[in-house]
Order: structure tokens, then C-alpha cells, then sequence
């Protein structure tokens, strides 16, 4: 092969023959890497830039030990690389010429040579040739051809630093003078290596298997952060004969979901950045996208960063590349040599945006998963899907009475959640109502202010990946009610409906407050005892109009029934009116009162007069049924009321005071005063029996329970 003839390399062969160099044979080994020579040249008349890379894989040098002077014209001493140089000549501070050239293709690896006395080497490259031309910027000036440049880099007797030499790395700059005239600052890098690179880079994240993103009320403020280690060694441990010169980090295909949680915040940030963000370390704040960071290394061997979380269902791939002196590039793998170089973070099986801890945590269910399940209904599934569950909402925690302020908190994918959307100041009004709604429905209340859910009620209104049904919050709040009464669920036009048809659940506790001072007075006037508190009064509203949230119907209609009556002792069909005791004594009409100026005897009904029963196929009123329910009337009515189906007369059964309900039935056979079979006249109808026997809605209240369509 023809050298370039360069002057330095032609002394450097004539330094090998006369001297006697020692070399080692070794060097004749194949090497890989490259070498890149940067030089600018300053003088009194002018300046010039030349810049030379060349590369190698697996060349083996030109140069032998038999014959160090012989080319042997081997073709695998050769590289790639490419070449540049700019010239210019200045006179009186103008350019006068320039000179350009340009220069990519074959390289070669001329020799590398140890010299074992003084533990050092040499190196010599051949780059590319490097052509083009000259200019005359003069009047009358001519442009030339600028024939083949030098392009050979050389580092000469560069010291081991050690006994190795399977690793050959540095980076030289030297500044000369030119006769006094100027500078030449030449910069040498080179890196090269034989035989496998014994080095790997190890990706340790911390808690690895556990860990999972969490959010914060700001879009800007991360949740948590997954410290991750960078180690390079030997493949079988040790340390490495490379050092590094950095580290390149990088996130693809990071998730990007809208604000933080499903529902917060109610105006997300219309350009969102990504969910997982890398951080330089873990003190730090991202306000950037930050999907590609280089960190330096210390101690030449090992890194820190961490990976800042801004959402609670945030995902990640992972990508670490170690970037060894001399430009050598490694590719970081999980924990061993041999694993995964694409790292998921969290940790989570392939395809799966969930992590593993939770998915084990939650019995594995598939993402888009809607399935849970109460006990007595075949309705399944709250309008969230697992991965949302996962994803997590900002909301109240803890005790209703001793809420915290509102956090990030995952839901339960095997329990069937409500949102309940409350004033903070009334949660201490409604909070036993919730925990009797809670314990009877087997759906779990999760407790929203007002600046967590939007106007228009919608619980994932941040919704996302893997969204099955766009799910609701039930509203509920203190205020006065459309009928008097002391709640209801709007629309009033609905007896019972799914929580995206509830617009408003209004507790009156005004009325309740009034209504029980009432019944308070009439029981001790009559020296008796209200069967219930004020405090289990409002409970067991709040309960009934949540489940009536959740698609629950009352035990049957209204009574219709003629009101405000007055018995004669000789009317026509006849009276018969009966005491609230458990023997249903009729009260005589001798001791009813006397009118004294029609001088008949007479009887007022106070209060309101519900249908009984007359045959086993009547409708039940909404007092029927099982009156430990909450969703029964207990105190809707003062009289049942029917008529005999033999003679016509009237029959008015006095409703004793009885409890609230504190649950939800199973059944619709009636309870207390309207089981079947009571002691009495006529017992099987005296008051209101079973639910409504004819509306599969009536009655059965927990098979009822739904939360979406």
C-alpha cells in the first residue's frame, strides 16, 4: 500500500529500524474504536483549521514484526472516516486566499506498538484523503487544485498507566510555536480496544418491584420520584479497565394523560406534558417535557438520577446508555448483564400500563376490567375501569368526621366505589347516613369537595386510557326540599336512578329538626319514648336518597286513601278503629268523643292514612315490605286504612312508632307490623304487608343497587 509520505511517520519507521524499538507483538491483535485529531493553526499571515476522524472494527495494523518498513497490503487494517481542512491568507488584516478541502472513505490502522521498557505505545492512523482547491483572492488571482493532504493522526509514546493493554484511551492537546511567528494547538482523542468489551452497565432502580407513580393536586409538582443507580462493571462483577465519561438517559413512549388524577385538576393544562419526567436528581422540579438527560459520572464508574412522577397512572421506557472514554457506548440493562435493555417503568408486565405491584395487590385484573361485585345484586362493575381505579382520584381520607385534606388516593378495583360530592362544613351532618349507606350497600363512599369535581358532576372527567363509561358523582347537600319532605333526589320526576341521571341530593335537616321535635311532643304527651333519635332520623334519610342514587326504588307507591276523616258512631258502612298495641284491640265507641252539638259520638284521624292491605296481591305502599330497610317509611303514616270485603265498613289500624331502618332488605316479605300472620282481626291484611308484589323495582332493595348503565 502507498503511505502518504507524511515526514513525522517517516521518522518514526527510520526511529523503528536504527533504535532497535522494542514492541509486543500483541499490538498485532485486532483493534477497535477511533481517533480524532482537531488542529488550528494561527500566524502572522494567516490561519487554518484541519479536523481528521477515522474509525476501525476489528482491523488488525499494516505494520509487522518481521518487516516493519513492508506493507503487506492487508485489507482488514482499514477504516472509515473523513477529513477537512480550511486555509486562508491574510494581508493587512484581509483574506487575500483560501484553501478548502474535503475528504470521507478508507482509513487505515497503520500500526499500534508497545514498548515494554517504558510501559508505553504508539499509534498511528491514516485518514482519508483530503482534496480540493486554492483560491487566489488578488487581482488577477486563479483558482488551483489543492492536491492530497496529510491526514495522519499520531499519538506517540503515550504511557500505559498501568499494566493494561487490551484498553488503549486519552485525549492530548499540545500548543506550540511557529519560529515566533504563531500558534498550533492540536487535540488528539483516541480510543481503542481489542477483544470483547468487558463492560456493562447496570440499571439498578430502587424498590424497583414495589414502586408506583403517585400524583399531587399540581400538574407541576411531582408525587414521587424512583431513584435509579448506574453502575458499569465487568461482566462477571468487578471493576471495569473502562471508565465513563457520562451517561446518556431516556424516556419513549411516555404517557400523557389529561391533569393528574381522573379528576383533578377540573382544568388541566391544554399542552400536557409528559406524566414521567426524568430529573437530574431528586431534589429537583421539572417543568419541561425532560425525556433525554446526560448526567456525568464522578468516579468514572457509577451515576444517580431519578424519574419525577406527575400523574397516578403514569408510564415510562426506560433507555441508559453508559459513553466510556473514547466514545465506546454501552447500553444499560436491568439489574444483570443479561437483562431487559428496554426498561418498563413502573415495573409491569408487557402491554400492561398498570404495575405489577398493584395488579398482585388487586387479584390481576385485565385494564379495562369493570366487574365488581355487591352481595345480593348481579349488577356488576362502578363505571371505573381498573387502569382508573389505578390511576387514582384526588379525594377526601379518613374518617368522615376527622377528614384529612383532600389527597391522591388508587381505588379498589374489587369494591364498588360511589362518589359523593359534600360541602366540607356538612360532612359531620351527613356522615353517619353515609356510614349506614356504606355498610348496608357494600359500595364504598368516596368523598369529594366541591373543588374536586366539575360542575357537571362527572368523576373521570380526566379520563383517558383505557375508559369504559364516563362515571358520576353523587351531589349532596343541606337545603329546603320541592315537597316538604325531608329529602329527595332530583329529578323528583324519578323514583330511582343511576348517579349520571342524579342531579341533586338535598337533605332538609330544617325539616328534620321540626319533624322530630314533634314526634318527640306527641310521645311523651302519651308518656312514651320516640323509637329513634333526632341523629338516626337524618342517618337513615341521607342513606335512603343515596340509594336511591344507585338505582334503588321505595318499597312501593304513595297510599292513595281519603284524608282527614271523622268516624260517627252511626255511620254508614260502619268504623272500626284499632289501638297500635301488639293485640289490635278496637277501640270502643264509648270512648270516642262526644259531639256535643250533633250528640253523636265521633273520632278525628290525625296525622296521614296509608292503604292497608285487603288481598295478598295488592301493591304495597311505601311503607310495605321489611321495615328494618331504610328505603321503608317507618314514620310516613299515623292509620292504615282498608275497607272489609264483606260488609264495606272501614278499618283504621293505628301505626305504632316504630325505628328507623338501618339497612337494606333482601326480601320483599314484610316485617314487624306487615309480616304475615300478625295477631289481630283480619291479620293478614292489617297494615301494609309485603313490598309490592307486582314491581320487580319494589322491595329486595340490595338486589337493587346499580351504578351504571
Amino acid at each position: 500500500m502507498k503511505k502518504t509520505g507524511l515526514p513525522v511517520a517517516a521518522l518514526l519507521t527510520l526511529f523503528i529500524i536504527i533504535s532497535g524499538f522494542q514492541y509486543d507483538a500483541r499490538a498485532q491483535s485486532r483493534w477497535s474504536g477511533s481517533l480524532t485529531l482537531n488542529e488550528k493553526v494561527v500566524w502572522e499571515g494567516g490561519k487554518s483549521d484541519r479536523h481528521v476522524e477515522v474509525s476501525f472494527t476489528n482491523a488488525l495494523p499494516t505494520l509487522h514484526r518481521n518487516d516493519p518498513t513492508t506493507d503487506l497490503n492487508f485489507t482488514d487494517d482499514k477504516g472509515r472516516g473523513r477529513a477537512s481542512l480550511r486555509d486562508e491568507l491574510i494581508i493587512g488584516g484581509n483574506v487575500v486566499g483560501t484553501g478548502d478541502c474535503r475528504g470521507s472513505g478508507q482509513t487505515e490502522l497503520h500500526e499500534v506498538l508497545f514498548d515494554p521498557k517504558d510501559s508505553s505505545y504508539t499509534i498511528h492512523a491514516i485518514g482519508p484523503a483530503c482534496n480540493g482547491t486554492t483560491v487566489d483572492l488578488l487581482p488577477g488571482g486563479t483558482t488551483q487544485p489543492y492536491g492530497p493532504e496529510f491526514t495522519d493522526i499520531i499519538v506517540t509514546s503515550k504511557a500505559l498507566g498501568g499494566v493494561n493493554q487490551t484498553v488503549l484511551t486519552g485525549l492530548v492537546t499540545t500548543v506550540g510555536d511557529i519560529d515566533g511567528m504563531g500558534k498550533v494547538t492540536r487535540t488528539v482523542s483516541w480510543s481503542l480496544w481489542r477483544g470483547p468489551i468487558d463492560a456493562v452497565l447496570i440499571v439498578s432502580p430502587v424498590d424497583y418491584n414495589n414502586w408506583m407513580p403517585l400524583a399531587t393536586r399540581d400538574e407541576l409538582r411531582k408525587g414521587n420520584a424512583m431513584d435509579i443507580n448506574l453502575t458499569v462493571q465487568k461482566r462477571n462483577g468487578g471493576e471495569s479497565p473502562f471508565r465513563v465519561s457520562r451517561f446518556e438517559l431516556k424516556l419513549d413512549s411516555t404517557s400523557s394523560e389529561k391533569g393528574t388524577t381522573l379528576n383533578f385538576p377540573l382544568d388541566p393544562q391544554p399542552n400536557q406534558l409528559p406524566d414521567l419526567r426524568l430529573l437530574p436528581d431528586n431534589i429537583a422540579e421539572s417543568i419541561e417535557a425532560d425525556q433525554y438527560i446526560e448526567i456525568n459520572s464522578n468516579d468514572g464508574k457509577t451515576g444517580y438520577f431519578s424519574i419525577g412522577s406527575y400523574d397516578g397512572g403514569g408510564w415510562t421506557t426506560l433507555t441508559a446508555v453508559a459513553v466510556l472514554e473514547g466514545g465506546i457506548r454501552i447500553e444499560g440493562t436491568l439489574f444483570t448483564p443479561t437483562g431487559v435493555k428496554e426498561i418498563p417503568i413502573p415495573k409491569r408486565k408487557a402491554n400492561s400500563k398498570i404495575a405489577t405491584a398493584w395488579l398482585a395487590a388487586n387479584g390481576n385484573p385485565g385494564e379495562t376490567d369493570d366487574k365488581e361485585q355487591s352481595a345480593g345484586t348481579t349488577n356488576k362493575g362502578d363505571g371505573l375501569s381498573a387502569y382508573e381505579e389505578y390511576r387514582g382520584v384526588i379525594a377526601f381520607t379518613g374518617n368522615v368526621n376527622t377528614l384529612s385534606k383532600p389527597e391522591f388516593t388508587r381505588l379498589d378495583p374489587k369494591v364498588k366505589e360511589l362518589g359523593i360530592q359534600v360541602i366540607k362544613g356538612e360532612f359531620p351532618l351527613f356522615a353517619e347516613g353515609i356510614n349506614w349507606f356504606k355498610v348496608a350497600s357494600g359500595v364504598s363512599p368516596v368523598l369529594f369537595s366541591k373543588d374536586e369535581i366539575p360542575a357537571d358532576r362527572m368523576l373521570n372527567k380526566n379520563f383517558g386510557h383505557a375508559n369504559v363509561y364516563n362515571q358520576y358523582v353523587l351531589k349532596l347537600e343541606n337545603g329546603t326540599t320541592s315537597k316538604n319532605a325531608a329529602g329527595e333526589n332530583r329529578p323528583i320526576t324519578l323514583d330511582f336512578m343511576i348517579p349520571k341521571q342524579s342531579e341533586l341530593v338535598v337533605i332538609n335537616v330544617d325539616w328534620i329538626e321540626r319533624f322530630y321535635h314533634i314526634q318527640d311532643s306527641v310521645a311523651r304527651a302519651e308518656r312514651m319514648q320516640v323509637p329513634y333519635t333526632k341523629k338516626e332520623l337524618l342517618a337513615s334519610t341521607v342513606a335512603h336518597e343515596l340509594a336511591h342514587g344507585v338505582n334503588v326504588n321505595h318499597h312501593g307507591k304513595p297510599s292513595i286513601t281519603p284524608q282527614n276523616r271523622t268516624a260517627y258512631e252511626d255511620s254508614h258502612p260502619a268504623y272500626h278503629i284499632f289501638k297500635p298495641d301488639p293485640a289490635g284491640t278496637e277501640i270502643p265507641i264509648r270512648d270516642w268523643l262526644l259531639d256535643p252539638v250533633l250528640n253523636k259520638r265521633h273520632f278525628e284521624f290525625d296525622g296521614i292514612t296509608g292503604e292497608a292491605r285487603n288481598t295478598p296481591g295488592d301493591p304495597g305502599t311505601d311503607e310495605s315490605g321489611d321495615l328494618s330497610c331504610f328505603m321503608a317509611y317507618t314514620s310516613n303514616y299515623q292509620w292504615a286504612f282498608r275497607v272489609s270485603n264483606t260488609d264495606g265498613s272501614l278499618y283504621y289500624y293505628r301505626v305504632p312508632s316504630l325505628p328507623v331502618g338501618k339497612k337494606l332488605c333482601t326480601s320483599k316479605t314484610g316485617t314487624g307490623i306487615n309480616r304475615p300472620g300478625n295477631v289481630g282481626v283480619n291479620r293478614v291484611n292489617k297494615y301494609f304487608g309485603d313490598a309490592d308484589p307486582n314491581d320487580p323495582s319494589r322491595g329486595n332493595c340490595l338486589s337493587q343497587i346499580k351504578l351504571r348503565d
